[in-house]
């Protein structure tokens, strides 16, 4: 387990945080800083979590990368800060059945990759959140989408549902006066939607 509220430099050829056998990274307050050739780096062992609140970067790498070494894991990653990205990937989990939670002020700089377990988009957070165009390209390898009970969201601009993929609301979405939302799966709602 690795818990971060200041500032954790990796040297020039080196991971930020790499923790071989899988773990608990937690990078708190939004001034912590992760910075590495690759910022977070999990291999295999067990199913891990990262949270973040602060910045995550890869300098020439990814931000974080979930490896799956010796094993596939369904591991969990939880941003409501920045994760940069400096090879035009941000995020790449492994083959397992991943969770990728966005909480309000998340931000990615490059894309969020999944391999070929059931993956899925979860929006939480106590505030409230906005989110623009959300499609079956936003996440790659997401399929399914979920606002978590008590999370307060806003959806802007064109936003979609493919076929095959699942949006459950236990919580409440907006979506934004002259927006649009567009269902071509299943959209299953226990919440509020307005």
């Amino acid at each position: 387990t690795v818990s971060n509220a200041g500032t954790i430099l990796g040297a020039a050829s080196f991971a930020g945080v790499y923790l071989g056998s899988g773990g608990t990274v937690a990078n708190t307050g939004t001034a912590s800083l992760i910075v590495g050739r690759l910022g977070v780096g999990i291999g295999a062992g067990i199913a891990s979590t990262i949270t973040n609140v602060g910045t995550i970067i890869g300098t020439s790498g990814q931000g974080v990368v979930f490896y799956d070494e010796g094993g596939t894991h369904n591991n969990t990653l939880i941003n409501s800060g920045s994760i940069v990205g400096s090879n035009g990937t941000a995020v790449n989990f492994g083959a397992g059945d991943n969770v990728l939670q966005l909480q309000p002020g998340a931000y990615f700089h490059g894309a969020v990759v999944a391999g070929g377990g059931v993956n899925t988009v979860q929006f939480g957070g106590a505030g409230a959140g906005t989110f623009a165009n959300l499609t079956a390209s936003s996440f790659t390898g997401f399929t399914d989408f979920a606002v978590n009970s008590g999370a307060d969201w806003s959806f802007t601009d064109d936003n979609s549902v493919g076929a095959g993929g699942t949006f459950t609301n236990s919580g409440s979405i907006t979506i934004v006066y002259g927006s649009t939302f567009a269902n071509a799966g299943s959209f299953i709602n226990a919440g509020t939607l307005t």
